[in-house]
């Protein structure tokens, strides 16, 4: 961890406290910290062919509305399509169109 990552971690990090009602902060967390996070989520997800991850970070969209609108970007950044997606997109192309492709 580098020390700006430290300082970033150490500032924000009373951001996920819970207050004297027992509720969290996790909505005040800084939309760029926000981010972050969710983008390490996405990119360990598909280095790692690990869709635990992936999934991890599509139940952060049901979180509050802003962790959606902040979630909601990186998840749709680069769609993967399953090999049966293709495959049934495919068949509606005629055979002249496939072979275009």
């Amino acid at each position: 961890m580098t020390q700006t990552e430290y300082y970033s971690h150490y500032r924000y990090k009373r951001c996920l406290k819970v207050n004297n009602n027992g509720i969290s902060n996790i909505d005040k967390i800084p939309t760029e910290i926000l981010r972050e996070i969710f983008s390490i989520l996405y990119n360990d997800g598909i280095n790692t062919d690990r869709a635990e991850t992936l999934e991890d970070l599509y139940s952060c969209m049901f979180v509050n509305k802003y962790w959606s609108v902040n979630a909601a970007p990186i998840l749709w950044s680069n769609i993967i399509p399953s090999p049966g997606a293709i495959t049934t997109f495919m068949a509606f192309f005629k055979e002249e169109e496939r072979k275009e492709l």
